[in-house]
């Protein structure tokens, strides 16, 4: 769950700077959206990447998949933007292939968050009429 936040809250600190932020970005992060988007892309980062390392222990391939291609589309995400801001005028195929990869990451983290929630449900209780049946 906590992965799907992280994500969730770069992708909305990312609307923000999209926003309000000046018509044309540069690498300097002087806007404090940009520079909040920015910082904390690299914890998503990592969030990302201690997803992988947990599921890579747990040895479950489908937790594994899902998790790759969250950290997979995170970076993805933080190569467009840096390339994003190091074009003047900004290229908004990157801004688009940044979004593109923010919607990824995020749908793969919220599918990992409910096939491990599945693993830990409890199954329903059986009704005395059927137990009693032979």
């Amino acid at each position: 769950m906590a992965s799907s936040t992280v994500i969730l809250i770069e992708g909305i600190a990312g609307g923000l700077t999209n926003e309000y932020g000046p018509s044309t970005f540069t690498a300097n992060p002087n806007f404090w959206q940009f520079a909040f988007h920015w910082y904390f892309g690299y914890l998503v980062g990592i969030v990302a990447l201690i997803l992988l390392v947990f599921a890579v222990r747990s040895r479950n391939s489908r937790y594994i998949a899902l998790s790759a291609v969250t950290l997979a589309a995170v970076a993805s995400a933080g190569v467009f933007g840096m390339l994003f801001v190091r074009t003047s005028p900004n290229d908004q195929t990157y801004s688009s292939a940044m979004a593109a990869s923010f919607a990824v990451a995020f749908v793969a983290s919220v599918l990992l968050n409910i096939l491990v929630g599945r693993q830990f449900r409890t199954p329903p209780a059986e009704s005395p009429s059927s137990a009693a049946t032979p």
